[in-house]
């Protein structure tokens, strides 16, 4: 593993424009954080969700330039004056200290190349691998990098790794979107600097939006709100939007506990930003540790929630979160018309027209910030296929030592410092938080139970991978969950454990109906077991490739042989589920069928026995 310098000569561009090139967020939070908190320190920890992306050396060159280069940047004396004119709610001491501001890149960011030991996945002959990337500092000083570090990680790859994509056409796809949803009636804000193609990307897309704005016909009630993006709205003469992010009641829930987190992030936010003189940063974030459970909290003190203009959805079943909500205000004498959604998780445009039409029938205003679907929405040059985008993540990892847990209402976005380091700092009354929720059962052991060594670490880790939501058909929340696990292993050189957590990501490619994915990562954590000498892994790999060729029509390949080494390794228990499934498999795909709960009690218990 390579660890990289800061500071080398670079004629790489500058990805990032201002100081104000970021979420509107990080600026309030970052004000709010100086206010209650200047004297905490803080890691944040950077995830790629999707670990088949890799990034070149040049990639990660190109990264380690840019981030450099943020030292360079400061507000400029006319951005300054925009903000007093744009943003009154930013107070003149705070203004005073975001003049003065610099980033200090070589003191409080490491970034280091970990390549993939496999050859065969090298990018035009050039070595592949994962980065890590950490932020360590004073909150409030390192709070302002989570943005224009994923907007670096992202532009880099796109310019450096996959280049096959082009921005023709781009401005005209963001006019037609806007058009529609504004024709639909949607109240639409760009969100998209975190994970933008490029700079250009992004400004591409508010060109076309605000063009498609100002060309909105008499009568349509649908509009450009604003971007969360500070530059953009400076520079299109448009609305900042942003409120608060995952991190402020992370944070509180680790120095204060889970159980008064919530509420003390509402009442913390009001000594900044108080309600009677305005509530245009009062949108609550309800997901940190589930929406039930906030919405629970908030019902002890009906009065708090009241004053806001509105609640923020962003993880979890949209259409299920209206219902939550309307009942939520109702239980506390608040009339839910008078209150406002906003919907922000992996929206497109026939999503937010489908939100938008249930929130009308039942009466609830509703606001769409749209990020990756507007500014990451690419074609294949060669194939005309989607152009995936990065699936990346910043988070605060710990505050003053105490780990940061978000636990969400989505198992995909469950964040842990790291799945074998757990909180033992904060006690968490799951009773009292109301954190009654099944699906987030699993993910409260890893909160509340201390580690005691390997096997602890792995039994929570397993746990924590979803393997209930598997039971409910989420499978694609198991496949994410096990794909972290696995990362957090790697990262933690446990080796063995991995390699399990691949293998069962891949199971569950299997049984969402797509064998084609398993192939080459089964292989890969074959070949690892084999290196480390761990038949039984090896048997379980070869067996899950045995279940591939039984999805393609032969039933003679690879399952015998699987048994095979599990039989040679003497362990009867194992021998037997084997023998189960191997004989039910060879039924054809009715017993495969019959057979996948075995399976999946089998793959998950294999290096438990």
């Amino acid at each position: 593993m390579a660890e990289l310098n800061f500071g080398s000569e670079s004629s790489s561009p500058h990805y990032v424009q201002s100081v104000l090139d970021t979420d509107l967020y990080k600026l309030t939070m970052q004000q709010a954080v100086q206010r209650h908190f200047p004297d905490k320190y803080v890691k944040y920890k950077f995830t790629n969700r999707n670990r088949s992306m890799k990034f070149t050396r040049a990639c990660v060159a190109a990264i380690e330039e840019a981030i450099d280069k943020l030292g360079e940047i400061k507000l400029e004396d006319n951005e300054l004056q925009w903000l007093k004119a744009a943003c009154p709610y930013f107070q003149p001491g705070y203004l005073e200290y975001l003049w003065a501001f610099r980033f200090k890149p070589k003191e409080q960011i490491t970034l280091r190349f970990v390549p993939q030991p496999n050859e065969g996945d090298a990018v035009d002959h050039e070595e592949v691998g994962d980065i890590e990337i950490e932020v360590n500092g004073l909150w409030a000083e390192v709070i302002l990098y989570e943005t224009p570090v994923m907007a670096v990680v992202s532009e880099a790859y796109f310019v450096h790794v996959d280049k096959d994509w082009t921005m023709d056409g781009q401005e005209e796809l963001a006019y037609e979107k806007g058009k529609e949803l504004y024709e639909g009636g949607v109240l639409l804000s760009e969100f998209g600097a975190r994970r933008r193609r490029s700079y250009a990307a992004q400004n591409a897309v508010m060109k076309g939006l605000v063009r498609a704005d100002k060309s909105r016909p008499e009568g349509v009630k649908g509009k450009l709100s604003g971007t969360s993006n500070v530059h953009l709205a400076r520079k299109y003469n448009t609305k900042p939007i942003g409120t608060i992010a995952h991190e402020w009641t992370m944070a509180l829930g680790a120095m204060y506990g889970v159980e008064k987190a919530n509420l003390l992030a509402l009442e913390l936010w009001e000594k900044v930003y108080p309600t009677h003189t305005s509530n245009e940063l009062h949108i609550a974030l309800t997901d940190t540790y589930t929406s039930e459970a906030f919405f629970k909290d908030v019902a002890q003190t009906p009065g708090l929630l009241a004053g806001w203009r509105g609640v923020r959805q962003d993880s979890g079943d949209p259409f299920k979160f209206i219902g939550l909500a309307k009942r939520a205000y109702e239980g506390m004498g608040v009339d839910p018309k008078e209150k406002l959604i906003i919907f922000s998780d992996s929206l497109n445009n026939e999503k937010c027209l489908a939100l938008k039409k249930a929130c009308d029938e039942v009466g609830i205003p509703a606001g769409f910030g749209v990020g990756t679907s507007l500014t990451n929405d690419f074609k294949s040059k060669m194939s005309g296929e989607k152009s995936k985008p990065l699936n990346i993540v910043i988070k605060v990892a710990s505050i003053n030592g105490l780990d940061c847990v978000k636990i969400s209402d989505d198992i995909m976005k469950v964040a842990i410092s790291a799945a074998c380091q757990i909180i033992t700092s904060v006690q968490v009354n799951v009773e009292g938080a109301g954190l009654l929720v099944d699906r987030v059962n699993a993910v409260m052991l890893v909160v509340t139970t201390p580690l005691g060594g390997r096997k602890d670490a792995f039994e929570v880790a397993r746990r924590a991978t979803g393997v209930w939501e598997t039971k409910q058909g989420r499978l694609a929340d198991s496949r994410v969950a096990a794909e972290e696990a696995c990362g957090e292993f790697q990262r933690l050189g446990l080796a063995p454990e991995a390699a399990e957590f691949l293998q069962i990501s891949r199971d569950m490619d299997l049984l969402d109906g797509q064998p084609d994915d398993c192939r080459c990562a089964l292989e890969e954590a074959q070949g690892e077991f084999e290196r480390m000498g761990m038949q039984k892994g090896t048997a379980g790999c070869l067996t899950s490739l045995g279940e591939i060729n039984l999805r393609a029509g032969r039933h003679d390949e690879g399952i015998g042989r699987g048994a095979t080494d599990i039989r040679e390794d003497g362990d009867k228990s194992v021998t037997g589920s084997m023998r189960i499934f191997t004989c039910g498999s060879f039924q054809g795909c009715g017993g495969l069928r019959a057979v996948m709960g075995v399976r999946s009690r089998f793959v998950l218990s294999m290096f438990l026995l």
